[in-house]
């Protein structure tokens, strides 16, 4: 791919080469949009390709719409669908994703919808739409990388404007930042000229083509990534003309830098042993993710070496700490992160250990989407609490240096059975505390620098020992785009 091609995102579907071309190509990728949106727009989504069906003049209840290549894994797919008498979407198949509805607009004989999919499993390029009856179809099928892997729906609207002009988009109150925003519109016979975009913020909708259908009428879509919140009366909106019968709908979804309740999680995975040189999970994990690993053990202080796996991943230390003194049974923790990780169906991540004389191994791994592969860590701070009697350890504070870290706070004690409560604001994502109760991990994505503390608490009495760490969000410094001495 050439530094020309790379500016025509439509085309890419993977990222880990726009980085490295972006080191040797930076100087021709930068024209005017990325200069002045590179921080503000690339926090959200970006789009990946997009294709366009219609069934022309031919009645049919099914509609597919062929890719031009195969999702890549942890993407999200976007379905645009417009029926001209009423006919409503059943189903939606391909695409490795799981299909939720996000917004249908009935207007005068025909219906609009607005479909979405979440961490696309990267499987085949052919997407089917199945409907309620025949009917003249049109669809426009997209790409996103960037969202929220879960919970992704901040809102949606539709509006039924009728014969007006100009016609008004259904407004967006959305209440996360960096979401992005999906549009579709009815198309009448003399097509759709956009126009200003309220309230009067900085917005770039991009606009897919048009599909139009066997009657002259059709369906249009388009996106844009926002950067803040706005719950006002308004909302986000755009005008519309000329004068046409309209059915407008808007989606937003959130980006994984701002999904906090979720904290760009996709998955865990975790083990205990005795006795062993080593601990192994294994887990599927999607390209361009990233793993976190927190490895325990509870005989001596000097024994977690590092982390490894079967995907030839890297694993950089973050730090490690132990209860050294005060509390019987020392134990020390170790935590380890990979960026920018490879596609695994059955990737085996294993803790490495000095001695094999030891006792409760544990193994947790969490992996998350939407963080930096350059220099990712922020910062961390360890912590401990020797006295037998405690129920919870707080961290100490941590001060970052970038906006939209991730934070995690992982924890082990010697308390067999605990059971673990996260701080407020954060979240312990599933099957991230440990099977045996002594150890466990909370999360927090943040939208500002600042000094970060909390507290994790598991309720049977026993010392602990704890890390937080920051790590950096892709957009805001941890995707570094020009490295030093490259």
């Amino acid at each position: 791919m050439s530094c020309d091609e790379l500016t025509r995102f439509s085309a890419i579907r993977d990222h880990r080469p726009v980085r490295g071309l972006l080191l040797r190509c930076a100087h021709a990728l930068l024209f005017p949009l990325m200069l002045l949106q590179a921080r503000s727009v690339w926090a959200s989504a970006v789009l990946v390709q997009s294709a366009t069906s219609s069934s022309g003049s031919t009645a049919t209840n099914s509609l597919t719409v062929n890719l031009a290549a195969a999702p890549q894994p942890g993407d999200a797919l976007v379905v645009w669908s417009g029926a001209a008498n009423n006919a409503t979407i059943t189903s939606i198949s391909g695409g490795g994703v799981t299909w939720v509805a996000g917004t249908t607009v009935p207007y005068n004989s025909g219906d609009n919808e607005i479909w979405y999919g979440l961490q696309s499993s990267g499987a085949g390029t052919s997407i089917t739409l199945t409907y309620s009856q025949n009917d003249h179809l049109d669809a426009i099928v997209a790409e996103f990388w960037g969202l929220a892997s879960s919970a992704a729906l901040d809102v949606s609207s539709s509006v039924y404007t009728g014969n007006h002009s100009p016609a008004v988009l259904g407004s967006a109150k959305t209440t996360n930042a960096n979401d992005l925003l999906l549009a579709i519109y009815s198309v009448g016979a003399n097509g759709v000229t956009f126009g200003p975009t309220t309230p009067n913020t900085p917005i770039f909708w991009v606009d897919l083509s048009t599909q139009e259908g066997a009657t002259g009428e059709g369906i249009a879509a388009s996106y844009a990534n926002v950067t803040t919140s706005n719950t006002d009366t308004g909302g986000y909106s755009r005008t519309l003309s000329p004068t046409e019968t309209w059915g407008t709908g808007v989606i937003a979804l959130k980006s994984a830098s701002t999904a906090s309740s979720s904290c760009g999680f996709v998955n865990a995975a975790q083990n205990t042993a005795n006795n062993q040189t080593s601990v192994s999970a294994t887990m599927t994990n999607n390209a361009g993710d990233f793993l976190v690993v927190l490895c325990r053990e509870g005989s001596d202080t000097t024994s977690v070496s590092g982390a490894s796996d079967t995907a030839g991943n890297t694993y950089t230390v973050v730090a490690t700490t132990s209860v050294s003194t005060g509390c019987p049974g020392a134990r020390e923790i170790g935590l380890y992160y990979a960026p920018d990780i490879k596609a695994a169906a059955n990737n085996t991540i294993s803790c490495n250990y000095a001695s094999s004389s030891l006792i409760d191994e544990t193994i947790m791994v969490g992996e998350f989407s939407g963080l930096g592969f350059w220099r990712a860590v922020d910062g961390s701070v360890s912590s401990y609490n020797a006295a037998p009697s405690s129920t919870s350890l707080t961290s100490g504070n941590l001060t970052t240096t970038y906006a939209r870290d991730l934070l995690i706070f992982a924890v082990t004690n010697n308390a067999t059975g605990a059971t673990w409560t996260h701080g407020t604001g954060w979240t312990i994502p599933p099957n991230s505390s440990a099977t045996n109760g002594r150890t466990a991990f909370q999360c927090k994505t943040v939208q500002s620098t600042g000094a970060y503390a909390t507290v994790m608490s598991y309720g049977t009495p026993g010392c602990a020992a704890g890390i937080l760490a920051a790590f950096k969000d892709l957009w805001s410094g941890g995707g570094q785009f020009f490295l030093p001495d490259e």
